[in-house]
């Protein structure tokens, strides 16, 4: 089995000789993710895999103070690298300082082939540019947003999927707290929602689809369209 796969348990001796650690993130659930996962830094031995899913780098003589850059490779095709940069700085450590201390924690992006967990509310398609073109949505962050508290308010999914080259697009309704969800008017099981397509910062659109089920993933059959407003 490959080292940076091993599972061992850190005593006491192993954490004094902590390096640093790195967690990721998956960024619906907020849970680790190791599978599929390979981190390397240049110069480095393989990371060990510790039994909460961090992956752990130690020396044998206390580190000094320094810049790491990870590598991450990535054989999970649900998941792609984090928006940052997989850069930062370790302090030199004689034992004195915590393991949590010692711990970096980066959150995944998703691919098109993210499928949240059972009992959640997603969507999956294709977006694709109107006015005739149909050219694939490349690289757009897409949304879900839905309407709650009898239409009194909308929430919007703190999940932000990213269309592939291909405009397909897989996006979860997370980060639900009190909201009461509205139901669609003929269908109890089934929620009203639009679509929220950003380039960066900036809004470029909002559109609606057929309902979505409730606590499901929706394949959505037709692809939606964006229009850009004339100049």
């Amino acid at each position: 089995m490959p080292e940076a796969l091993r599972t061992i348990v850190l005593d006491a001796p192993i954490r004094r000789r902590v390096m640093f650690a790195v967690e990721f993130l998956d960024p619906v659930t907020q849970l680790r993710v190791t599978a599929g996962l390979r981190p390397r830094v240049n110069g480095l031995a393989p990371p060990l895999l510790g039994p909460s899913g961090c992956f752990v780098w130690r020396l044998d003589d206390p580190p000094a103070k320094r810049w790491i850059h990870i590598d991450l490779d990535i054989a999970n095709k649900m998941y792609g690298t984090p928006k940052e940069a997989l850069d930062f700085e370790i302090e030199s450590n004689n034992g004195s300082v915590a393991a949590f201390d010692l711990l970096e924690t980066f959150t995944l992006t998703t691919t098109s082939k993210y499928r949240p967990p059972a009992g959640m509310t997603a969507a999956a398609g294709r977006a694709l540019l109107g006015g005739g073109s149909n050219e694939p949505l490349e690289g757009i962050e897409v949304l879900l947003e839905v309407s709650h508290d009898k239409h009194t308010g909308t929430f919007t999914s703190t999940h932000v999927a990213i269309t592939d080259k291909y405009g397909e697009f897989a996006v979860a309704l997370n980060g639900l707290k009190q909201q009461k969800l509205d139901p669609h008017e003929t269908d109890q099981n089934a929620l009203d929602a639009w679509l929220v397509l950003k380039n960066g910062n900036v809004s470029v659109g909002r559109l609606t689809f057929p309902p979505l089920r409730r606590g499901r993933l929706t394949y959505l059959t037709a692809p939606v369209k964006w229009t850009p407003d004339p100049p």
